[in-house]
């Protein structure tokens, strides 16, 4: 079976969107319980990010080792390296990391949950073969991992059980990052149909993939404003709303598309990443400055 060059790209526009996710449930418990440690915090982002990081270099020697060894040059040999220094640094920070969770007794209850299913969404994600068979879910996967599983985390970590705002905000940001992975996707959708890869553009076709994406916004929209209302915080995130005229501008773009309009994908793409970070970025500076 062959291992895709594609699986050796990290995907930045993830693990930002992760690790902000995890910040953002971090200061909202924060206001709450400011007893935990930092360091409990920061083996958490160990301990999220060490699926992701741990399969990306290991499947880098696999696709080394399938390569005729009479082809590999010097250049790849190096890079073999690196990927054995990721392998190794990764799991001594995973095993420091699950040490401090332990010492401070935080991986009980719903923390422990909530790691074990990022874990699993990530090993669907990445390991192989496993994820040859998840391709088609892999931009529904990628949104769960973000919220709610890392937002979560972060709360339960510090002993903060989700509330129904917070409910509300973690469908929110699920919702907005499905429609960002699915706006993500148009630029690959002609290289997939080539190689015949089982991409859900492929799978579901691009027309209703639209459909599906005015759908997913629409609703993280509306259960922003939800949220704004129980959590009675209008009048400090009504920038959030504001900021989703980019995604406004993206449902337009799409249409384009939809009606045989040439394809911005760079522009379709910088609108899909600006929309969701900064949507993040404007949640953690309403809970800073206020």
């Amino acid at each position: 079976m062959r291992y895709p060059k594609s699986a050796l790209k990290i995907d930045w526009f993830f693990i930002s969107s992760l690790l902000s996710s995890y910040g953002l449930g971090f200061i909202l418990a924060n206001r709450v319980n400011k007893s935990v440690s930092v360091w409990v915090t920061l083996a958490g982002v160990v301990l999220l990010l060490f699926p992701y990081f741990f399969n990306y270099f290991v499947g880098g020697l696999i696709r080394q080792f399938n390569i005729d060894s009479f082809e590999v040059s010097r250049m790849r040999r190096a890079a073999n390296l690196k990927h054995y220094i990721g392998v190794f640094i990764s799991s001594f920070l995973a095993a420091g990391a699950l040490y401090i969770m332990l010492r401070y007794h935080s991986l009980q209850g719903q923390a422990f949950l909530w790691l074990l299913g990022t874990v699993i969404c990530q090993i669907l994600l990445l390991a192989k073969p496993i994820s040859y068979s998840t391709l088609t879910y892999q931009w529904l996967i990628k949104s769960f991992n973000v919220a709610p599983l890392a937002f979560f985390l972060a709360t339960t970590l510090q002993g903060f059980s989700p509330a129904p705002a917070l409910i509300y905000l973690a469908s929110a940001l699920f919702l907005g990052m499905a429609a960002a992975m699915i706006t993500l996707s148009y630029k690959r959708y002609a290289g997939d149909l080539n190689r015949k890869e089982r991409t859900f553009l492929v799978v579901i076709g691009w027309e209703k993939a639209i459909t599906l994406h005015h759908l997913l916004f629409a609703g993280s929209v509306a259960s922003m404003v939800i949220y704004m209302l129980v959590s009675n915080s209008v009048n400090t995130n009504w920038p959030v709303l504001a900021w989703q005229v980019f995604g406004l501008y993206e449902v337009y773009l799409l249409e384009q598309l939809a009606r045989g309009v040439k394809p911005n994908y760079v522009l379709l793409d910088a609108l899909a990443v600006f929309r969701m970070l900064g949507t993040l970025y404007l949640l953690f500076y309403a809970l800073i400055i206020h």
